[in-house]
Parts: C-alpha cells; sequence; structure tokens
C-alpha cells in the first residue's frame, strides 16, 4: 500500500501512463491521513509554510492523477475540469477492470449525485450553524467559515467511496440515509466545537 502511495509520487510527471482506481483511491486517503500530521507539526512550529509546500504538491500530484485516471478510461485529460463529471469519471472503472468480475458494492451514478446532493446539504448547514453562532463577524471568519463547509462536502463523499470501495459496503438508500445522518451528526458536534473554541 505505501509502496504504490510512493510511486504515484515518484511517477508524477509521467502523464502518459494509468492509474487504477483502487490506486487513485489509496492515494486520495493516505494524503488525507497525512493532513493529520502536518496540522499539528504547522501548529507547534507556529509556521504555515509546511502546510502551503504540501497544498501546493499535492494538487500538483492530484492533477497528475487525474490525467492519469483518464487514461484508464479512455477519456481526454480536459474533462478533469468538467464539475461533478468529473468525479463520477475518476470513480469509473478502468479498462482492465472491465473484464473483471464487478463485486457487489458500487456506486452507481445516481447514488452518488444523491449522496453529493445530500453533502452539499450538510455543508451548508454546517455553514449556517457556524456563522449563526460564531461570535465574530468579520470577513475572514466568513471565508473560513465557507472553506469549512466545502471541506465537509469533499469529506463526505471520500468517507462514503472507502466505506463502499475498501469496505465492501453495499450501496442502497437506506445506506446514504444512514452514513448521511452519522456523517451530519459528526460535523455538527466538531463545528459546535470548533465554534465553542472560538468564545473561549
Amino acid at each position: 500500500m505505501i509502496k504504490e502511495y510512493v510511486r504515484i509520487w515518484q511517477t508524477s510527471f509521467n502523464i502518459d501512463e494509468s492509474l487504477s482506481r483502487k490506486s487513485f483511491l489509496l492515494f486520495i486517503r493516505i494524503s488525507f491521513l497525512n493532513l493529520f500530521l502536518i496540522f499539528p507539526i504547522c501548529d507547534f512550529l507556529g509556521s504555515s509554510i509546511l502546510l502551503a509546500i504540501y497544498s501546493i504538491l499535492f494538487f500538483m500530484v492530484l492533477f497528475s492523477a487525474g490525467i492519469k485516471r483518464m487514461n484508464d478510461i479512455k477519456k481526454p485529460w480536459f474533462y478533469l475540469f468538467i464539475p461533478f463529471y468529473n468525479f463520477v469519471l475518476l470513480l469509473e472503472k478502468g479498462e482492465d477492470e472491465k473484464y473483471i468480475k464487478s463485486p457487489t458494492a458500487y456506486i452507481n451514478r445516481y447514488a452518488f449525485f444523491k449522496l453529493l446532493f445530500i453533502s452539499i446539504a450538510i455543508g451548508l448547514m454546517n455553514l449556517v450553524l457556524f456563522i449563526a453562532l460564531c461570535h465574530t463577524k468579520s470577513m475572514n471568519a466568513g471565508i473560513w467559515s465557507l472553506m469549512y463547509s466545502s471541506f465537509l462536502i469533499v469529506l463526505s463523499l471520500i468517507i462514503f467511496t472507502i466505506q463502499v470501495y475498501y469496505f465492501k459496503k453495499k450501496v442502497t438508500n437506506d445506506s446514504i440515509y444512514a452514513y448521511s445522518l452519522r456523517f451530519t451528526i459528526f460535523s455538527l458536534i466538531i463545528t459546535l466545537l470548533s465554534v465553542w473554541q472560538s468564545w473561549s
């Protein structure tokens, strides 16, 4: 697993290669987990330079990985810039995977857009709650709250995708609603803790 993650970073300039869906999701998952290591380090050092450098490098490699995914599914690279549809394409089976027996757990387009709509609703709910309870009404607070809600939307999609493809959770209406309820409770708790910290 780590070897595959390192290989993706090492071959980030070889955009003629292809990248499987499994490897792409592995890259997203480990990169996201790395943030939990970088944030405390930046906080300890009192500098955000490390976070800025990592973010720049991550998005460069992410763009390269996206191009490789397009190569894997035989789509032009500029499809990456089509909003929402690019998420569908990044999760699509590659040419080699189409000849392998499909697992029972997968996300079809209907389920994806339903989950996307719910995730956006969760993000907006937390945005309204954060703005309503936060005692500072500055422009910076508004920008951070908007970034926070956008982060929740992406986080919701990533966690659900990992549950399906790595833990073989079957996608049904009940599983989507149950997951959405759990993530809503989790996100509201985090939002309330963040607001409470800003009060102290």
